[in-house]
């Protein structure tokens, strides 16, 4: 090997390090939290990193990538500039040829997938290392912050209207797609973005101290299984109001709740039941934060974005208000900590990104 092409892996993996070592120490730190609680309970964590990583590449990565692509040339069309199509090759070569940025990208995803992978094993073992015991403080506090009424009854006009219903739903599950978008944006950006690299940061911190570390010492399983846990009927005005509206439209919350309570009592595979804290909220505002960094517009929408996946927590059952309520609290104390943990000057997005509104 040449001297040349020591150098340029050498400044390659320099690069990593500095774009990727903090994050790869955050993952790894939680990977071995992971370990360690299967190891006490004498379970072994599914390797599902690859799988999860092959299943992302092959249904959501080319998506994203035109996606892009089309929100690139909309951006160079409504401003008027000549050459829109030029101008859309010029920055797929670019990009393309960025040996660092795509490296960057490629690292940062793989290790926010096994970031992920240790997060859903923890929650699977909630029930586990802590009964779910607080939800009848939960909702009392629910009730006591919303004038002594539970959250849900203030929402009963959406409750009396199924297709409303329907589209929070579809909302809800919307999210995860958004999510794993905003994440491959955020892996990709420009190496000068340092918030990008913020983003990636706190959503670790989030999920790992909050999805996980709350979620234990808080563990609950929210209004749908709060009579099925032996907490009494207060909810059960509610989950009847969701099957009423099914018989309407089906709403696919409830098969979704089905499944997770089959998991719960150990007669199926997808498990993982927690409410506090809403990490669908935490994630949802944390996104918002990153997309104001990003872009006006992307961040108004993103706030819009968290406010239906907040009130649809509440109307689905899914969540007691105060899940939502702690998950936004956590995602901004994690971005201020992200943000002074990230090393690095900030240079925000280069000209391949949106522009700002």
């Amino acid at each position: 090997m040449t001297s040349l092409a020591l150098s340029l892996r050498a400044g390659l993996i320099g690069a990593l390090i500095r774009n990727c070592g903090l994050l790869a120490l955050l993952v790894g730190l939680h990977a071995l939290v992971a370990l360690a609680a299967a190891s006490g309970l004498a379970q072994v964590p599914a390797n599902t990193v690859m799988a999860t990583l092959s299943d992302v590449l092959a249904k959501w990565v080319p998506l994203f990538v035109v996606l892009l692509m089309v929100l690139h040339l909309m951006r160079d069309i409504a401003g008027g500039k000549p050459g829109a199509s030029a101008r859309l090759v010029e920055t797929c070569r670019t990009i393309a040829t960025d040996r660092v940025r795509i490296a960057t990208g490629v690292l940062s995803l793989l290790l926010i997938i096994q970031s992920t992978a240790s997060f859903a094993f923890i929650k699977g073992l909630i029930p586990a290392l802590a009964p779910l015991n607080w939800d009848p403080v939960l909702a009392d506090l629910d009730q006591a912050l919303h004038f002594g009424r539970a959250p849900w009854q203030w929402l009963a006009p959406l409750l009396a209207s199924p297709r409303l219903l329907l589209a929070l739903n579809h909302a809800y599950h919307l999210w995860l797609l958004i999510t794993f978008f905003v994440l491959f944006v955020a892996a990709f950006a420009p190496t000068g973005f340092r918030k990008a690299r913020v983003f990636l940061v706190a959503f670790v911190l989030t999920w790992g101290l909050g999805g996980n570390g709350l979620a234990i010492a808080f563990a609950s399983g929210g209004p749908v299984y709060y009579e099925a846990l032996g907490h009494g009927t207060r909810f059960a005005p509610l989950m009847a109001a969701l099957h009423d509206a099914s018989q309407t439209v089906p709403l696919p919350a409830l098969d979704v709740q089905a499944m997770l309570w089959q998991g719960y009592l150990g007669q199926g595979s997808v498990v993982g039941i927690s409410a506090m804290p809403s990490m669908h909220v935490g994630n949802a505002v944390l996104m918002a934060i990153f997309g104001f960094a990003y872009a006006r517009w992307a961040g108004w929408a993103l706030v819009f974005f968290a406010l239906l996946i907040q009130i649809g927590s509440v109307a689905l059952g899914w969540h007691y208000a105060i899940d939502g309520y702690a998950g936004a609290a956590l995602a901004l104390l994690f971005w201020a900590l992200a943000d002074r943990l990230v090393p690095g000057r900030e240079t925000g997005p280069e000209r391949d990104g949106p522009k700002r509104a």
